[in-house]
């Protein structure tokens, strides 16, 4: 008796974490409309905030239908294949043979490990077991492929927007040697880091470009927003980056929606990309109102229009944040590459924890 009261109180907290986390996703998600600055601000800052431009209406909300199905939910999980994740010891192994090649590693989510120039770059960070504040938000079905514990030394973090799954506070707390760290973020996420005694911070407007440790990064659109809690909607801006070394250029879209100009752009003014790391999941919320992520026939597009020679699978088989299957992406993904006839040889879809050379 006691057994079955405690599981049945179990699960209303997770349900409850749930509800309250929902609750925060509904009140954060629509795309601001406050009037823009006057003068010459440009179009996707606000009188206080940011906005997406061009701007993407989402579709009508259906947030309380969304938290129901959610909870009815949450008690079913995707089994993990076997295949899915790589155990840490070879992931680690295989790094550390690959330590003097410029590599790609997928720890999982928006979270890589890129290595150019023997520069160490860390994406989108996100170690924690939930992504939400404390012990609130959707636990993630796969640990990272590295942990942060076994992290080589990080030369360089960069951010795309300020979402727990893409901004782990407590292991940018924990990272040793913060002083000697370059952060690339967008505006308004420098203060994040300043709070946590970083010094070496790089905060850029869309369009803007810094050259750190012999690499040029820059801060291009996405289709997205931002907050870390219920009152600072927008407040902080989001966006993609190029990372161009001498010979190679990389992109990094963390989390954004489609754009049937945006991608265009950056593929015309970068002329084309070596890679592309790409988010395919979290797209099955649409149906409720929401409308901040690709799919991956989107992704595939968004891909084609940065003219990029690899396509990398990111932002998926992670965690539960969507109502698409968790390993549905991937399947789509490949799909449509091969309805489009693209070389498979240059579609990745990693395993979490697998290491890849950017040759």
């Amino acid at each position: 008796m006691r057994k079955r009261w405690l599981e049945s109180l179990h699960i209303f907290t997770c349900n409850l974490y749930i509800f309250f986390f929902v609750c925060f996703l509904i009140g954060c998600s629509s795309f601001s409309r406050s009037e823009l600055w006057a003068g010459d601000k440009p179009s996707h800052h606000t009188e206080n905030a940011f906005q997406n431009y061009p701007l993407i209406e989402p579709p009508d909300a259906q947030g309380f239908r969304f938290i129901w199905n959610k909870i009815v939910s949450s008690s079913k999980s995707d089994k993990i294949p076997a295949d899915h994740l790589i155990d840490k010891k070879r992931a680690i192994d295989r790094y550390r043979k690959l330590e003097n090649e410029d590599t790609v590693t997928w720890i999982g989510q928006s979270t890589a490990l890129l290595k150019i120039n023997g520069k160490v770059i860390l994406t989108d960070p996100f170690f924690a077991k939930r992504a939400g504040p404390g012990t609130f938000g959707p636990s993630r079905s796969v640990p990272p492929g590295i942990t942060a514990g076994d992290l080589p030394a990080v030369n360089i973090i960069v951010i795309s927007h300020n979402h727990y799954d893409h901004l782990d506070a407590d292991f940018v707390e924990s990272l040793p040697n913060k002083k000697n760290i370059d952060v690339v973020v967008p505006l308004g996420i420098g203060e994040f880091f300043r709070n946590k005694d970083y010094i070496k911070i790089h905060e850029l407007d869309w369009h803007h470009s810094v050259t750190v440790k012999g690499l040029k990064f820059t801060s291009h659109p996405m289709v997205h927003y931002s907050s870390r809690g219920l009152f600072d909607k927008n407040k902080t801006l989001w966006c993609s980056w190029s990372i161009l070394s001498s010979n190679k250029k990389l992109f990094f879209a963390g989390d954004t929606a489609f754009s049937p100009t945006i991608f265009k752009e950056i593929g015309t003014e970068i002329d084309g990309f070596d890679y592309a790391l790409l988010p395919i999941g979290t797209y099955g919320n649409r149906k409720y109102g929401f409308n901040n992520h690709m799919n991956p026939m989107e992704s595939f597009q968004a891909g084609l229009d940065l003219k990029a020679q690899t396509m990398i699978a990111i932002h998926w088989g992670t965690i539960d944040l969507s109502e698409e299957p968790l390993f549905e992406p991937a399947k789509l993904f490949k799909k449509v590459a091969m309805e489009k006839q693209f070389d498979p040889k240059r579609l990745w879809i990693l395993k979490i924890g697998d290491t890849r050379v950017l040759e």
